[in-house]
């Protein structure tokens, strides 16, 4: 599993990951059973912002969050952003999938939303590996959709930080970046260590998940 940066919040005490390629292909349900995650919720992912409140026994729903108080919740990605909530006492917990679609649609804000909702207090998150900007080629129209600060030019290319539209959106929804662990690591920089859906071209997922601490 991948580790998460040193940050001021812990995900002590909570059952939670972040897989990496080494760990195999998670969307099989037989390949999440054999790693012991068969318990894990999970959704038909359609990079927008619709969040779910978990439940014992639902059947696959569309969307791409989740906010629980009982069930362990996972999303699934391959470069987009995944995104891990928690509250302080770690009993509500949401796990959401973010791309550029999904950012540009305000996932990190609904998901901020949703678990506030659900009555979580003194948030915490950690993003886990994407692919950064290092690597994210872009089209011009994304300077039209997204701010400067989330954009880098080099040598006459636009590239994408999801990295840095992920905290500035939690921020302005009232999560800071001192609340939140960020990996630093590319998944697609590498031909190794994480799946990357832009680099191989072949349709392999990443999994990460946590479940709240019991009552």
């Amino acid at each position: 599993m991948s580790p998460v940066a040193e940050a001021p919040v812990t995900l002590s005490g909570l059952r939670h990951g972040f897989t990496a390629a080494a760990d195999g292909d998670m969307s099989p349900a037989a390949a999440r059973a054999a790693a012991g995650l068969g318990d894990v919720l999970t959704l038909k992912q359609v990079h927008g912002a619709v969040v779910h409140r978990a439940a014992p026994g639902l059947s696959v729903l569309e969307g791409d969050g989740w906010v629980s108080t009982g069930p362990a919740v996972g999303v699934f990605t391959a470069d987009c952003s995944p995104l891990l909530l928690w509250s302080g006492d770690g009993r509500v917990v949401g796990a959401f999938h973010a791309g550029w679609r999904g950012l540009a649609a305000g996932m990190p804000e609904a998901a901020v939303r949703a678990m506030t909702d659900a009555g979580a207090r003194d948030l915490s998150g950690a993003l886990g590996p994407l692919i950064g900007p290092c690597c994210y080629e872009v089209g011009a129209e994304f300077a039209e959709t997204f701010p400067a600060a989330s954009l880098a030019r080099r040598d006459g290319k636009l590239y994408f930080d999801q990295r840095a539209e992920a905290l500035r959106r939690l921020a302005a929804a009232g999560l800071p970046a001192g609340r939140v662990a960020v990996s630093p690591e590319c998944t697609s920089c590498g031909p190794t260590a994480y799946f990357s859906w832009r680099r191989d071209r072949v349709r392999r997922s990443l999994f990460s998940y946590i479940a709240p601490r019991a009552a």
